[in-house]
């Protein structure tokens, strides 16, 4: 789980990513979309739109370093805006 404050768009409830992978400097990072996908059903959660989510820079700024750290292991983010 990744958590970003949403500097951009007021949220009355958490966003999910509407994206399947986060593009990094050291190559694409997944998004789990099972998790994002059982999330979405929940009233607490909502999900961004595409335009909204590139705007943002609170979750991407971290994924290079997570890139980094996991390397060649396969490792799947479930990103999340907080209100």
């Amino acid at each position: 789980m990744l958590l970003g404050p949403s500097h951009f768009s007021f949220l009355e409830q958490c966003a999910l990513s509407s994206f399947s992978a986060y593009q990094t400097p050291l190559g694409p990072l997944a998004v789990d979309t099972d998790v994002i996908s059982k999330l979405s059903k929940v009233k607490a959660f909502r999900t961004l739109h595409a335009k909204e989510e590139i705007t943002e820079h609170s979750l991407e700024m971290h994924t290079p370093v997570i890139k980094q750290i996991f390397k060649e292991k396969s490792v799947k983010i479930v990103p999340i805006l907080v209100g």
